[in-house]
């Protein structure tokens, strides 16, 4: 490797120590979450929220990420429903939806992407099951806060 392979490696990592401390920061999450049985030890919150055309109003969507990359999202474009990432850059997977409830706040007071809420529900499909009973604050875009 030459130096400035060297170079560029050891600016990437430190780029990505710096946004991983930005992100544990800022973003707290509390409870559980259990998909198929086992617990998901979540490290990463991140959230969207989108305003829908012809006035369905506001949709949100907040995903948990572990340390090997598997991704639970919940979000609540109709009812609350669940889709659950099993591996990185797998395809997700609907497991349910109607079978829990999600309420969050978002908006100016935490800046326009992130949020803070809990979300409760038991989901069972597609051959998973999903269990959640958690709180998060300041769960905004690649899990920075506001």
């Amino acid at each position: 490797m030459n130096d400035n392979h060297g170079r560029l490696a050891f600016q990437g990592a430190l780029l990505c120590g710096v946004l991983l401390a930005c992100k544990s920061h800022r973003t707290q999450i509390s409870g559980a979450i259990v998909v198929d049985g086992a617990a998901f030890e979540a490290t990463e919150c991140r959230s969207m929220q989108t305003l829908a055309a012809s006035g369905g109003g506001m949709r949100r969507w907040v995903t948990f990420i572990d340390a090997t990359g598997r991704q639970v999202q919940f979000n609540d474009r109709d009812s609350v429903s669940v889709q659950y990432t099993p591996s990185e850059g797998a395809t997700p997977i609907d497991v349910g939806s109607g079978c829990g409830s999600m309420n969050v706040t978002s908006g100016e007071e935490q800046g326009p992407v992130a949020m803070s809420g809990a979300i409760k529900l038991d989901c069972r499909g597609s051959g998973h099951a999903v269990r959640a009973d958690v709180s998060f604050a300041h769960c905004g875009p690649f899990g920075r806060g506001p």
